[in-house]
């Protein structure tokens, strides 16, 4: 293969969508990739975008456009459940695959393109972002380097503000059986995350709930009925031996927002931002036996002692290395920026035959894990993870 890799993007409208606003943003600013192809839904809406972004090929037949020879690898980014066929067809024509999270709408289609994919020997990525942010990666070694010692505890609480609010073009989202909702996605993303830090399940407890159960009042959807939780809550035991609790929800009124945290038997490791797969995150920690910080605070006991006093186990603003930003200084921010730094990964095992990134069988092992969590929540016991 040359040392340019051609591009088709299948959904990259003009008007919406995590494609233009994410994908080619990104693919602009790394030199080893060319935008070769997109396709929409209308060959008027994929010649709009070609024409916006220079791309010198429009489909409106995905299959075509999956076939043609200045096409290497292939994007996936339209609504989950036609994410099963246009994966297919990229590997049955030996493309390489990157494929927007989830892979499939349900377990059994991502098993499918899993085995699939291994059978064809294609690259093939999928879209968790937590995976491309430098805070996380850093956060990975660190627990892995003994920062915390051994992990004791770790929790997750994150919130979107789309509950019953979801835009008309996207109202599909609230039918469970679409693989769209706070469960499949948020809940994945986030949870991927979790276990990428801090270790598998390997048994859990869930609670899966619906509180939002029709649009709210002026919103899109009308009186349709909103079947898929909004609500995730999950807790149980790592592989580690830690104990592990989650929850990411969806809620009528929020504003974005999730912290993270490990606790280990010398110290603790606090991630906060918007999203924690996105750039912007802060990432604090602890150790024991650290000085205490140098800020004092009113003691309200004063007359039991002094009135200053230094406030121990004050968490410390940790910098990111460098060397966890593998994309040009010229990437920009935001959604753009994690898919970036999972492009660069990929383009290295396409052209330098390196096996890091999440690939299918990571996607094969969290659509198994949210099954787990439907099957807690629906039996009412405790389940075992698989390994």
């Amino acid at each position: 293969m040359a040392e340019e890799i051609g591009v088709g993007i299948i959904g990259a409208n003009v008007n919406y969508g995590f494609g233009s606003r994410a994908h080619i943003p990104a693919l602009a600013q790394l030199p080893e990739y060319r935008l070769a192809a997109v396709a929409t839904t209308s060959l008027e809406s994929a010649n709009e975008t070609a024409a916006k972004y220079g791309i010198p090929l429009a489909f409106s037949d995905v299959q075509a456009m999956v076939s043609d020879p200045s096409v290497d690898l292939v994007t996936v980014c339209v609504r989950v459940p036609a994410h099963y066929d246009y994966v297919r067809m990229a590997i049955e024509a030996g493309k390489h695959v990157y494929c927007e999270w989830p892979l499939g709408a349900n377990l059994a289609e991502v098993e499918a393109l899993s085995a699939l994919a291994s059978v064809k020997g294609i690259q093939h990525l999928i879209g968790l972002q937590g995976r491309g942010s430098p805070a996380v990666n850093y956060m990975k070694d660190l627990v892995a380097q003994g920062f915390v010692g051994e992990v004791v505890s770790c929790s997750m609480v994150a919130t979107l503000s789309d509950a019953g609010q979801r835009p008309a073009f996207n109202i599909w989202g609230y039918e469970h059986s679409n693989g769209a909702g706070t469960l499949h996605i948020p809940a994945g993303h986030c949870l991927d995350l979790f276990c990428y830090v801090a270790g598998d399940f390997a048994e859990l407890s869930a609670l899966l709930d619906v509180q939002v159960k029709r649009p709210l009042p002026g919103a899109a959807g009308g009186d349709i009925r909103i079947d898929t939780p909004d609500q995730v809550l999950v807790q149980g035991r790592l592989g580690n031996g830690a104990v592990a609790s989650a929850h990411i929800q969806t809620a009528p009124v929020a504003s974005k927002a999730m912290v993270f945290e490990v606790h280990g038997t010398e110290g603790m490791l606090v991630a906060t931002g918007d999203w924690l797969w996105m750039q912007d995150i802060n990432l604090r920690g602890l150790r024991s036996g650290s000085k205490p910080a140098e800020q004092t605070y009113d003691n309200p006991w004063g007359n039991l002692g002094a009135k200053n006093v230094a406030e121990p186990n004050v968490l410390t603003p940790l910098a990111i290395p460098d060397s966890y930003r593998w994309v040009p200084t010229s990437m920009p921010g935001g959604l753009a920026y994690s898919v970036g730094q999972l492009y660069r990964r990929l383009s290295d095992a396409i052209l330098k035959g390196d096996d890091w990134h999440p690939d299918f069988a990571v996607a094969n092992r969290r659509a198994s894990l949210l099954a787990t969590i439907e099957r807690a929540s629906n039996s009412g016991s405790r389940q075992k993870c698989d390994p």
